[in-house]
């Protein structure tokens, strides 16, 4: 996180910075502004082709995924990029490096970085080829791996069969809401056969925040008794999940090594007990991969809910 003096405010990181503002560039009428473009990619290809930055943070909002993706890979500094002026200046304001662009519309170098992270991001993209599009571009911007954290909308029809649902998944900013399965049809056609995709944030019952009557109403963050009414006291019989973490590698001359420690460093993040058993507590070999939308789906399924029922049984001893 941003360093702070004896104030509490933050003080300037020593980071490479890149000058102007870059905005969506567009016109009133709706057409490219080259210019601007033009200005843009002046302003960021130097900085990236001369390895100032060892990370590409896609919607990085105020900068909070910036300083996640330092601490959790160990690599910086990362260049953050995100439609919104606000949040940009609120960055640039805590020091972090980060510009107001279109991710779709800005130039870099091919393998300029090392990574591409990108956090709660690609829900809020358009549409799924919006984010297949954006998928390929980091590919061609990252050199080693990307890291995608994304909620879970994995569970839409079981908790609708019970009269309730997950609140972010009936939200008017989650246009494109990624199944697993999703993902793992792009890897497929992209060739990206090493993965490792974590659960996190297991949800055992109804009593969470999270989970919301089905009739709540849209744009609803967590449960409000007195707006929504009573909702069923339900233990639920099989796994859900607030959110997975993809890890994917796309530099197959990457020792085996580093990439083994990066998947190990995701495992050690989370000490749920239902994740580890699943798991085994181990990172994926090369070639193994570790999803939820496999062909062995229900199989896979069946096993989470006999996890999730001993968990259970161990908790009411």
């Amino acid at each position: 996180m941003p360093n702070s003096n004896s104030s509490g405010a933050p003080t300037k990181r020593e980071v490479p910075s890149i000058h102007g503002t870059f905005r969506t560039a567009n016109t009133g009428k709706g057409h490219q502004n080259l210019q601007a473009l033009a200005e843009q990619r002046q302003a960021i290809w130097q900085p990236l082709a001369s390895g100032q930055f060892s990370f590409l943070d896609l919607g990085c909002g105020t900068g909070r995924s910036i300083a996640f993706g330092e601490r959790m890979f160990g690599k910086g500094p990362g260049l953050g990029v995100d439609r919104s002026q606000e949040k940009i200046s609120i960055a640039q304001r805590d020091g972090f490096t980060a510009i107001c662009a279109d991710i779709t519309q800005i130039a870099a170098p091919a393998k300029c970085v090392s990574f591409c992270s990108m956090i709660h991001f690609l829900e809020h993209l358009k549409s799924l080829e919006t984010a297949h599009a954006v998928l390929a571009l980091a590919a061609e911007f990252a050199r080693d791996f990307l890291f995608i954290r994304h909620p879970s909308f994995e569970h839409i029809d079981y908790l609708a069969g019970l009269g309730l649902k997950l609140a972010w998944t009936h939200w008017s900013g989650h246009r494109n809401m990624m199944r697993l399965d999703d993902f793992r049809d792009f890897f497929a056609e992209m060739g990206w056969t090493d993965y490792d995709i974590l659960p996190r944030g297991a949800i055992q019952d109804a009593s969470n925040a999270a989970i919301v009557p089905l009739r709540a109403p849209i744009d609803t963050v967590r449960y409000d008794p007195s707006g929504h009414g009573r909702k069923p006291h339900i233990t639920f019989d099989l796994p859900v999940w607030s959110e997975f973490d993809l890890l994917i590698r796309i530099n197959p001359r990457m020792r085996d090594s580093d990439w083994h420690h990066l998947v190990s460093s995701l495992h050690k993040m989370s000490d749920d007990p239902c994740r580890d058993q699943l798991t085994n507590g181990k990172p994926t070999r090369r070639g193994k991969i570790v999803t939820f939308g496999a062909k062995s789906r229900q199989r896979l399924l069946q096993r989470l809910a006999r996890i999730w029922r001993g968990r259970r049984s161990s908790s009411d001893e």
